[in-house]
């Protein structure tokens, strides 16, 4: 029974990182995309913003579907439609047809975050979901890592198809995993995905400061993944794959703290994980302030800025599964996932623009704002939600 348990575990980690893998593609590829394309820098925005639009359609309309079908089926769906949509992308022949080959792998992406999410939030241990997000870090780092060595033979399109094919294996991997999940009652899952009216939702305490934490947070970790390739080619003057390998070294750094907060967990709150990791954040952006000779220096920036980002996103997953429990938890993720994705689908396309009209040399003074702004808000959120908690129990 226990193996069954692991490998059931094994395959859900293995989800997230066919979640992780597409993501940092486009932003790592985009200084020879842009080109063969001849779409200016921040272009990159019009996609940001259709996986915005697909993210929210994706993470508000996701507890109906686990209304009616099994996690396990509403997983496989979606990375077929993933899959799918990175061959389609492979292909391509304009930047617009791009951005419409792309939309199934927003709408999939979303559905896989929102579903695994809450399946581990109901029903596993806080260093279960902290693993998790660190296997996504693992998917998201290979990804630019894969555009990397394609680029070196200036081929991006070859990045998208070789990420499809790995995306179909997971897939089939989940298909023949399903006899070891436990079959789902219908009448269990209309339980657990209840509706929820605006009105109840505004009412809920906590729930309006945490959806601002997940937008900015979404927004200071998807600008770090989607800008700084961007940054560090136009500020320092290197190569398209010299840009592209600071993706990775933003991911790398992002994934390594992703597997020591899961360690770190079992003896720190999700709170100071959360906390420390903005504070790594601004000091990355600090360090960008200055001008110093060799790549080095602004290798070990990124990295910091990578370990600062990683802890946020898990440790606000498993604060909304301690603050909001019940039948209510699913739509409430639900809600902070969908309004989350304004950080990455507007706050960050408008970034990518502020840049091209000014000059991307912005870029780490508004990670600097970004991240006081997110220590302010984290510190009196959990405070407030604490303190209620103290109050049911005394």
């Amino acid at each position: 029974m226990k193996l069954k348990l692991w490998l059931l575990l094994g395959i859900i980690y293995l989800t997230f990182v066919a979640l992780g893998l597409p993501d940092a593609l486009i932003g790592s590829g985009w200084n020879l995309i842009r080109e063969d394309f001849a779409y200016p820098l921040g272009a990159l925005g019009f996609y940001t913003f259709s996986m915005y639009v697909m993210g929210i359609l994706a993470t508000s309309n996701t507890p109906r579907i686990l209304r009616h079908f099994d996690t396990n089926k509403t997983i496989l769906m979606a990375l077929l439609a993933m899959a799918f949509s990175l061959f389609m992308m492979s292909l391509a022949p304009s930047f617009p047809l791009l951005i419409l080959a792309a939309l199934p792998l927003g709408f999939g992406a979303g559905v896989i975050d929102m579903s695994v999410n809450h399946f581990l939030a109901a029903h596993y241990k806080p260093y279960h979901m902290n693993f998790l997000h660190a296997f996504y870090g693992l998917g998201v780092t290979v990804g630019p890592g894969v555009m990397a060595l394609t680029l070196q033979e200036e081929n991006w399109r070859a990045a998208f198809l070789i990420i499809g094919i790995i995306l179909s294996v997971i897939a089939f991997l989940l298909l023949l995993s399903f006899p070891i999940w436990v079959k789902e009652v219908a009448n269990g899952r209309l339980e657990t995905h209840q509706t929820l009216s605006f009105k109840a939702i505004r009412e809920t305490p906590g729930v309006l400061k945490s959806t601002a934490l997940f937008i900015l947070l979404v927004h200071v970790e998807s600008m770090g993944g989607l800008w700084i390739a961007s940054y560090i080619f136009i500020i320092r003057g290197v190569t398209y794959a010299e840009a592209a390998a600071f993706t990775t070294v933003f991911f790398t750094a992002f994934t390594i703290s992703r597997f020591l907060g899961s360690l770190l967990s079992l003896k720190l709150s999700s709170k100071r994980l959360i906390m420390l990791g903005q504070m790594f954040i601004l000091i990355a952006a600090v360090m960008l302030f200055f001008e110093i000779e060799g790549t080095l220096y602004y290798m070990v920036a990124v990295a910091f800025y990578g370990l600062g980002a990683a802890p946020m996103f898990p440790n606000m997953m498993v604060l909304s599964g301690k603050y909001f429990k019940g039948p209510h938890l699913s739509k409430i993720m639900s809600i902070q996932m969908t309004l989350g994705y304004v950080g990455f689908g507007v706050l960050t396309p408008l970034a990518g623009f502020v840049f091209q009209t000014f000059t991307v040399g912005l870029m780490p003074y508004l990670v600097a704002v970004y991240s006081v702004a997110l220590l302010m808000i984290t510190y009196t959120y959990v405070r407030h939600m604490e303190h209620r908690l103290e109050q049911k129990m005394g």
